[in-house]
């Protein structure tokens, strides 16, 4: 939270992590892409992509990256350390890149993040690699049964309500809906999958720009539309051949939104980042040296206890969202099986993670929003820093 006097929209925020004011954030028409655009105008690698410190030329790799396409035709330009770091938990990519190395960064990475091996993040990464091998697969097959319940409900219920004309199947097809683009959540962070468009039929793409989160830049690719972007309104055409009147039909598929659109907004502005007890930028930040990308991800992010008990919450509620930040590829009924080695390397490198109820939770959203003055106080220092050991 910034002071009282950097509130001023005439006065730039000035960031406590050192991060430098971005390119087009006064442009008046806040968007995704402007944010975007403004990174890329930051960042500045052209036609390359910046890891760590190196700066690499994946164009002819694009078309065969195994994640898909268009993380690398979007990320073009720009510093993608962050997402190839938390999206890659095995060592190939890492050997991989090498190949495509054309020469070392001239210039300081503008994120003050680091992955050191002996840091926290990477230690945990390396031990979940291994745990991985053991970890059943019926989790990741359970959550795949819901996302596609929830979507199904939501095609049946839209086309009755609309059949019937009847407001309170709406409301049930809206609440569907709501969960649904919540549940697709789980498949975005993935190469490319088709539960990944079930986020699509709330009319919203959010896949590149949700990716903000995890401190990375994105460039809009240059088609103004995709197939998938009509896949919100596919709906309508069975809607319509069982009423019969366009403008019922509208309303009612106007209403489903709104409803759908009221639960997600109630479910994700109170998930997890806003808290007056986590560090918001603007408040009193760790020392560089503890900065690892991982302590952060833990500094900034509330967890709700009541939520992680049921896989069915934990996907249509964005819980376990700490271990989903730390990795973000792993199927949400998976991440309960992290935390033994999770807790274990937070006690060791004296990391404290947030935790509350929901109803905790969604009370602290709006003591946050209240909040005017920044804390002073920095997060509780690690008990085992990182050394100096070169970031692979």
């Amino acid at each position: 939270m910034a002071p009282k006097d950097e509130m001023d929209d005439a006065k730039p925020f000035k960031s406590t992590l050192g991060m430098r004011y971005p390119s087009l954030r006064e442009y008046p028409i806040k968007t995704g892409d402007v944010w975007m655009e403004g990174k890329k105008i930051d960042d500045d690698y052209r036609d390359l992509w910046r890891i760590h410190d190196g700066l690499y030329d994946l164009s002819s790799f694009v078309k065969s990256h195994p994640g898909g396409s268009d993380w690398l035709e979007w990320t073009q330009g720009t510093d993608i350390t962050e997402a190839f770091e938390a999206h890659h938990i095995y060592t190939g990519p890492q050997k991989l890149l090498q190949k495509f190395f054309v020469k070392k960064a001239t210039t300081p990475r503008d994120a003050p993040f680091h992955f050191k091996e002996d840091g926290f993040y990477k230690t945990i990464k390396r031990e979940v690699r291994e745990a991985l091998k053991d970890i059943p697969k019926w989790p990741a097959m359970l959550s795949n049964l819901y996302a596609d319940f929830l979507l199904t409900g939501y095609l049946v219920c839209a086309v009755l309500s609309a059949a019937w004309n009847n407001y309170w199947i709406a409301t049930l097809a809206g609440l569907f809906l709501g969960l649904v683009t919540i549940a697709s959540h789980n498949y975005i962070h993935r190469k490319a999958n088709f539960r990944m468009y079930y986020l699509n039929f709330s009319t919203m793409s959010w896949r590149m720009v949700h990716k903000a989160l995890w401190k990375i830049g994105l460039v809009p690719y240059k088609a103004p539309m995709y197939w998938d972007d009509f896949l919100g309104y596919i709906v309508l055409i069975p809607m319509y051949w069982f009423n019969g009147s366009l403008q019922q039909v509208l309303l009612m598929f106007f209403y489903i939104l709104l409803i759908a659109g009221i639960h997600f907004g109630i479910i994700g502005i109170n998930a997890a980042h806003r808290d007056p007890e986590i560090f918001l930028d603007g408040d009193a930040s760790r020392p560089l040296p503890e900065l690892d990308w991982g302590v952060y991800q833990l500094d900034s992010v509330v967890d709700r206890s009541d939520i992680s008990k049921f896989q069915f919450l934990v996907l249509t509620s964005f819980g376990d969202h700490a271990l989903h930040h730390l990795f973000p590829t792993l199927d949400h009924g998976l991440l309960r099986y992290l935390y033994p080695i999770f807790n274990r390397n937070c006690e060791k490198f004296g990391v404290n993670l947030l935790i509350k109820t929901h109803w905790e939770v969604m009370k602290g959203h709006f003591t946050q929003l209240l909040r005017t003055e920044p804390k002073t106080t920095p997060p509780k220092p690690l008990k085992l820093a990182p050394t100096n050991k070169k970031e692979e």
